[in-house]
């Protein structure tokens, strides 16, 4: 009798413990409310994943509001969102990933624009055959025309075309010849 009641409470506990969002039918909550919480990273991505595949049309949306809640899991949780969108068995689709990292660059810029470097870099490192897609999004989401692209204006892994950064080479000052006296020690 013990042993049932305590299988009872275990599949009970397992239940409730899995399906996080049940109360809430807003994913974009429950990841705010995890991340409140202070779950640990492993755990956070696996919520969040679980979360986009219960919520796949929301996919974009929960994976960029998990990364602003939760910056230090931004690679992992990049990571495992392209693989929870990518088809079982399949590659990711590049313009989908594209789209997604898109996303996710718009949520944080404002909050976490220093993270734009790492999300890129995890999903070129997820999802290699994305690169130029990705990076195409990006460039458009912040205005950089297809001209400047083709033209190198955007440095791969910045937002956009930087003042303070040409995109030709700053000639180095003129060497000079200055006559250097040895020192004899006394």
């Amino acid at each position: 009798m013990f042993a049932v009641r305590i299988i009872c409470m275990l599949a009970l506990s397992l239940l409730v413990a899995n399906n996080v969002y049940a109360e809430d039918s807003n994913p974009l909550k429950v990841v705010q409310k995890l991340a409140k919480e202070g779950v640990k990273c492993p755990v956070y991505v696996q919520e969040v994943i679980k979360l986009v595949k219960a919520f796949p049309k929301q996919a974009d949306e929960i994976i960029a509001e998990a990364v602003k809640n939760q910056p230090p899991c931004a690679c992992e949780i990049i990571k495992a969102g392209i693989a929870a969108i990518t088809p079982d068995n399949g590659t990711p689709d590049p313009k989908q990933v594209a789209a997604m990292v898109a996303v996710v660059v718009q949520y944080i810029q404002t909050t976490n624009p220093d993270l734009l470097e790492t999300i890129v870099a995890c999903a070129t490192e997820a999802a290699p055959e994305a690169g130029p897609q990705i990076l195409a999004a990006i460039s458009q989401a912040f205005g950089v025309s297809q001209n400047a692209r083709q033209q190198g204006a955007l440095i791969t892994g910045m937002a956009s075309p930087s003042p303070t950064v040409s995109p030709t080479a700053t000639p180095k000052p003129p060497t000079t010849s200055i006559p250097v006296t040895p020192v004899v020690p006394l």
